[in-house]
């Protein structure tokens, strides 16, 4: 390793230090990691790197030489390489995203589906300042709304939404949420799994626009969009599609005021970039994600300037600090974080779970197919440690594909599946699936 090349201008500083009774110099590295606080960086008599947040401080003009300034520095006055400002966790990201949701942080807790992003861990968390999604995928619209009207009357006029997911086998499902979102008027909603653009996700977006005092058309409802495709994104950050559009506005479903707005604004206010993600993922990098959804967001914007204001943010492996500060480097506006908060005890998983989570590392995780999305092959990221979900999953997905009925799967497949994955006949699991949908 080549050697570190020390300051070349031993002279050059911003100022001189003086000690008071109450001040006392600590590592430079220790400094470094109280971002809580304001230091000043201070070189040593042996040349060494100190810190200080206490003292007497004399700046210097930029002309002068600290060792001419109107007050001659005794052998106890340091000279002032540099100052190292607070950095508490409200400087992180975007200010405008902070006032547009009125957070104390750029901290998201991301939707985790069945309820996992439970009402107990979404509250908490909105306590704190930080926006949180309640996890509506896989839940019935009658258990959104219960939760819904629990979180109004838990945490009223604090940060919290929820989640809507695009369901291409329960068409349904996805429009009877999307108008319970509307009618509880939910402040964020956060639109995941989208490949195209739907009509209840659009009704939901444009039903959501008002006019304030100006005239001006805002977002009462906030649509914050996940997307890991370049593709995908392009359709969050241009106007709703005008065949959707013209066909709610003929429906009466949307006033033509709205229709009009439709024109002018994007899909989405924010719009995550969802890189190597727990559950449905596409495994992109977010080094390269994050820039590649900020420039597809500037180019936009010259033909639609309102899609300037989109904020872009990161997730997707985001379980550790470090990991988020890498993010924030990446010139994210805000990070999503999922997965990690299943490990918390108000979230709706179970304590094996945490237990399980809480022992993993990178490695620990196998790609396997999706149980909402299974006659698609779609695949998404789970736990392989501890469990045998990811291998058994593939093979059931093996085995729709080769066989065209129940019927057709070979007696020893059928034993193994009815013995080892099921632990009950192939009959009862199918009784068990016609009573589910």
């Amino acid at each position: 390793m080549a050697k570190q090349r020390g300051a070349t201008n031993p002279r050059s500083s911003i100022g001189t230090w003086y000690p008071t009774t109450d001040a006392h110099r600590v590592p430079l590295s220790e400094a470094i990691e109280d971002v809580a606080n304001s230091w000043v960086v201070l070189r040593d008599p042996a040349g060494e790197l100190t810190a200080s947040r206490c003292g007497n401080i004399e700046f210097s003009r930029a002309e002068e030489n600290p060792a001419t300034s109107s007050r001659s520095p005794d052998s106890d006055g340091l000279p002032i390489i540099c100052w190292l400002p607070a950095a508490p966790a409200s400087s992180l990201g975007s200010g405008d995203f902070l006032g547009d949701h009125s957070v104390q942080t750029g901290y998201v807790a991301g939707s985790m589906a069945n309820g996992i992003a439970s009402v107990e861990l979404v509250a908490a968390l909105a306590k704190e300042g930080c926006l949180s999604f309640y996890g509506s995928a896989g839940q019935s619209p009658e258990v959104v709304n219960t939760a819904l009207r629990r979180l109004k009357e838990t945490v009223p006029g604090l940060p919290w939404g929820c989640n809507l997911i695009h369901s291409p086998h329960e068409p349904t499902t996805e429009d009877a949420i999307s108008r319970i979102l509307v009618r509880e008027d939910v402040a964020c909603v956060e639109a995941s799994a989208y490949l195209d653009i739907t009509a209840p996700l659009v009704r939901l977006r444009l039903q959501g626009l008002s006019q304030d005092d100006s005239g001006q058309p805002f977002a009462r409802i906030r649509v914050m969009a996940k997307a890991s495709r370049l593709e995908v994104a392009r359709r969050f950050l241009s106007p709703a599609p005008p065949a959707i559009v013209d066909e709610l506005l003929k429906s009466g479903e949307i006033t033509p005021q709205q229709a009009q707005w439709a024109r002018s604004k994007p899909l989405c206010d924010d719009l995550t970039a969802e890189a190597d993600s727990g559950g449905h993922t596409d495994n992109r990098p977010m080094t390269t994600l994050v820039p590649a959804f900020q420039r597809l967001r500037d180019e936009i914007a010259h033909d639609l300037p309102s899609a300037a204001s989109v904020k872009i943010g990161a997730a997707g492996g985001l379980g550790t600090p470090d990991a988020i500060a890498a993010a924030f480097a990446l010139g994210a506006d805000y990070v999503v974080i999922g997965s990690v908060h299943q490990a918390c005890v108000e979230s709706g998983s179970s304590d094996p779970v945490r237990q399980m989570l809480a022992e993993v590392g990178p490695a620990d995780v196998i790609m396997a197919p999706a149980a909402d999305m299974f006659e698609l092959g779609v695949h998404l990221q789970v736990l392989r440690r501890g469990t045998l979900f990811g291998p058994r999953a593939k093979r059931l997905l093996e085995l729709y594909r080769n066989h065209d009925s129940i019927d057709e799967i070979p007696p020893a497949d059928r034993d193994r599946l009815e013995q080892e994955f099921f632990r009950m006949s192939l009959d009862d699991v199918w009784q068990l699936t016609q009573r589910f949908f």
